[in-house]
């Protein structure tokens, strides 16, 4: 059988995959760079389904949670769709 070639850019000639194949392979590793997030941190998302508000009030309330100590926040890269994204997400420091 023969062995198949794949001509690059500089025209040099090597064993590799269809474009496709390697397009496949590239995002199937680079999901694998995403982060754990650990347990207590949510997205600005989740928070606001947790309280039943809109995320660009959570997004507020825990930008001053923050500020007064009662949050900790850290960005993650996760998921989005087929893509990594760096997501804040934020944990209660305090019970109230």
């Amino acid at each position: 059988m023969a062995t198949r070639t794949t001509k690059h850019l500089n025209g040099v000639a090597s064993p590799g995959l269809n474009p496709a194949d390697l397009l496949a392979l590239i995002v199937k590793e680079r999901s694998k760079d995403v982060d754990v997030v650990p347990p207590g941190f949510l997205t600005t998302e989740q928070w606001a389904e947790k309280w039943g508000i809109e995320r660009t009030r959570s997004a507020d309330l825990l930008a001053y949670a923050v500020k007064q100590g009662l949050a900790e926040r850290q960005t993650y890269r996760i998921m989005c769709g087929k893509k990594r994204c760096p997501v804040a997400h934020f944990k209660q420091l305090k019970k109230g």
